[in-house]
């Protein structure tokens, strides 16, 4: 980037990014507090709280931008903490996985697999895509629900098995150790916060080739310790994850999300009746989750549609975020039941089809939602007017959209425009698309790809005990600006541990962990300043989970 375009940058940003800089140094001081803990858990040999506080602060740095995107302190502990787990039968699932050996065996790890949102879908069509493979699917987190109908299809036709983990976390991490111990391919397609397959993965010298799926580019994950090959999904996220994921060139690969082009599973008509769409009104389309559409300096999808929105024949449904999100809630008021934000549904087919036109979400983009419209047909358009000063990953970049993408909002409005009033625009822009995905995201195309990634896998592997993993640069102005919509738009539910989780059920510690986590979560998400005595006493709360405050004696928790 040129020195005129960056002082721009800086320039017009200065004052949010003085008061997200703070957010960030205090994000930093909770999660490092929380790491210091599970550090001295582990010290006194109590790896199931270790493991615990652990989680929760890869969760806080997730959810609270440290402006990290990689912790060296966290891995090492999660590799310290794996070289402890014994090779004993305990936690051990006899599943049989890969034997044969008839075709090669891919074991792919998912935190969970849930109805909705393109992860699931991303992982379905892996599988789907990869004929050669006998695909087993392991599950590491037991409150999750059961994998959709579709994937559980997709991996009993590859002959294999779906397996969910039980126990405490170390449980779960002996089990996965045994699992991969008997494929041929790891693939992990996990939450950002799953220490699971680091604690299993990261002491077993002997494990297969692992590739790790960076489905959250834009955001900080654990792992990277773990993957012989990062395999992202788009050029932004390739870059960022050499640059600031401290992930080695001939590590970083890029591929292509596996989609399938296919006709609508319906009529127009038939779907607009069955989602009680009636009359001749031009139906807007757009899907992803509420945080994506949530206003950013004042700007959102509704005020960049306009005066669109102004006609009586034209309808948009949102589908991820719901009426009491904004800018919802305001559109809303002012437009009636012309525009629906209607959460995020399991079946999201029939408004596929009854759709005219596909919308990006914005500010932020979905690319999977945005791939699978445009496969069926749907002209797609996208808005970036940020893209001078907007993070990379924040701006659609997929091989087969960007032709899709305006920068100017007045030729957004226009483009936006023409496709609701002609109907032959819109069919000429659905057949372009279509073409353009299955060229870049096809099975031919995505199988190319696969055997690169997986044969740099297999030689990362060869060489594990001569690299070194290190994370990668320093907090710069594009990690200050992603902290605009990670932190302020993140509405998730407190951090909270489960029986399964840990403590093998002594509900009264966990009580006692949960209730500083509440406190701690609480405060985060009120970016209480460092300045405030609030601040000072989450440090304090953090901390008072090490064994200066809290520590397990003879299995009860004790005051010192």
């Amino acid at each position: 980037m040129s020195e005129c375009r960056q002082a721009h940058r800086v320039s017009s940003l200065r004052k949010p990014i003085l008061s997200r800089l703070t957010d960030m140094d205090r994000s930093r001081l909770l999660v490092e507090s929380l790491i210091h803990a599970a550090e001295a858990h582990h010290v006194r040999g109590a790896d199931d709280v270790a493991s615990l506080i652990a989680r929760v602060a890869a969760t806080v740095a997730r959810r609270r931008n440290t402006g990290a995107y990689a912790i060296e302190s966290l891995e090492t502990l999660l590799l310290s903490m794996s070289r402890r787990l014994s090779h004993s039968s305990e936690g051990f699932v006899n599943t049989q996985v890969g034997t044969g050996r008839l075709r090669p065996t891919v074991l792919h790890i998912m935190t969970g697999a849930f109805a909705a949102g393109g992860h699931t879908r991303l992982v379905t069509r892996w599988i789907e895509f990869h004929e050669a493979a006998r695909s087993s699917l392991v599950i590491t987190e037991p409150a999750n629900p059961e994998p959709p109908g579709q994937l559980a299809e997709a991996v009993s036709a590859a002959g294999g098995r779906i397996l969910r983990l039980g126990g405490t976390i170390a449980d779960r991490a002996l089990a996965l150790r045994s699992l991969a111990h008997d494929a041929d391919t790891l693939v992990l397609s996990i939450h950002e916060d799953d220490i699971v397959p680091s604690l299993a993965l990261a002491a077993a010298a002997w494990r297969p080739p692992t590739v790790v799926v960076n489905h959250a580019d834009h955001v900080f994950w654990v792992g990277a310790s773990v993957a012989d090959v990062v395999a992202s999904l788009r050029p932004s996220g390739q870059e960022l994850a050499t640059r600031r994921r401290g992930i080695m060139a001939n590590r970083s690969m890029q591929m292509p999300i596996p989609i399938r082009s296919f006709p609508r599973r319906a009529s127009r008509e038939r779907a607009r009746v069955a989602i009680g769409l009636h009359g001749d009104h031009r139906l807007l389309l757009t899907v992803g989750q509420a945080y994506k559409f949530a206003p950013v300096n004042g700007r959102h999808l509704i005020e960049a549609l306009g005066p669109i929105l102004e006609a009586p024949d034209v309808r948009l449904v949102a589908i991820g975020p719901t009426e009491n999100d904004e800018p919802w809630v305001a559109a809303r008021n002012r437009y009636g039941d012309r525009v629906q934000a209607i959460g995020m549904r399991p079946d999201i087919d029939p408004f596929m089809d009854a759709a005219d036109v596909y919308l990006d979400s914005y500010p932020i983009p979905s690319i999977t939602a945005a791939l699978d419209a445009g496969a069926l047909g749907l002209p797609v358009v996208s808005l970036s007017p940020d893209g001078e000063w907007w993070p990379d990953v924040a701006v659609e970049d997929d091989p087969a959209l960007v032709d899709h993408v305006l920068i100017d909002v007045a030729r957004y409005r226009e483009r936006v425009g023409e496709l609701v009033r002609s109907a032959s625009t819109r069919a000429a822009a659905g057949r372009s698309i279509q073409l353009r995905i299955d060229e870049v995201h096809g099975s031919q195309a995505w199988l190319r790809s696969l055997d690169r990634v997986l044969d740099a896998a297999r030689d990362a592997a060869s060489m594990r005990s001569t690299s070194v993993w290190r994370p990668a640069g320093k907090p710069g102005l594009q990690d200050v600006l992603l902290a605009e919509f990670i932190a302020a738009h993140d509405k998730r539910p407190d951090l909270r541990f489960t029986p399964e989780e840990g403590f093998h059920g002594r509900r009264t510690q966990m009580a006692a962990v949960n209730q500083k986590l509440t406190r701690i979560d609480s405060l985060i998400l009120e970016s209480a300043s460092p300045a405030e005595a609030a601040y000072r006493d989450a440090i304090r709360t953090a901390r008072s989970l090490s064994p200066a405050r809290l520590r397990l004696r003879t299995g009860r928790w004790s005051r010192s």
